[in-house]
């Protein structure tokens, strides 16, 4: 009789668990697309100007907590500013590695403390490449009952499909190991190097 109890206790533990789990997703792809909506409609008022690698001026509208600007006809929004990303600790091996394949994995630590820092994250990129027709798997780090994603560490790299890794550092760095793309950081550096993919695919940097 205890057995059974505490069997439908765990089992019950597992479901909300789970149900936890699907409505955390639910709340960050509804704001990732509230955030992420623009059209070549949309107009700027003119506000910070960078010139972008590719020879261009940008000129970026801030509102409350993101930089828009236009590129190629759409309005994209970022966190951060291009200058500010540009200090981050990241060897360009690394970029060039996800903004030049057609297919990533993304996996993370399901348990990380900036769980939600990382979730955000993921769904922008994987929102942002999609347009692009590049495709994101995603992956945990390990077996999880919150998570029903497939397990996906290093070791899984190819050339032509890499595995991007966010991990939780006191150190903010991106870097490369054996067609593994390691993005080390905490909170808002998740965001930031959101920014910078994308920034360098559309040659801002």
């Amino acid at each position: 009789m205890v057995k059974s109890y505490k069997k439908r206790e765990e089992k019950q533990q597992r479901r909300n668990r789970i149900v936890m789990g699907i409505f955390i997703t639910v709340i960050m792809v509804g704001s990732t697309l509230g955030f992420f909506v623009g059209s070549s409609n949309n107009t700027l008022d003119n506000g910070l100007e960078f010139e972008g690698a590719d020879g261009k001026t940008y000129s970026f509208d801030r509102g409350q907590g993101f930089y828009a600007t236009e590129i190629n006809g759409d309005v994209f929004k970022f966190y951060s500013h291009p200058l500010d990303v540009l200090r981050l600790n990241v060897t360009n091996e690394s970029l060039d590695l996800v903004t030049g394949s057609k297919m990533i994995y993304l996996t993370f630590d399901p348990e990380a403390q900036d769980i939600q820092f990382i979730e955000q994250t993921r769904f922008d990129l994987a929102n942002d490449l999609l347009k692009e027709n590049k495709f994101v798997a995603y992956g945990v780090l390990y077996n999880t009952t919150i998570y029903n994603y497939d397990i996906i560490t290093c070791e899984n790299a190819s050339q032509f499909v890499p595995v991007v890794e966010f991990r939780e550092s006191n150190s903010t760095k991106g870097y490369v190991k054996n067609n593994c793309v390691i993005f080390e950081g905490k909170r808002y550096d998740f965001f930031r190097f959101r920014d910078l993919i994308i920034y360098k695919y559309y040659g801002l940097i």
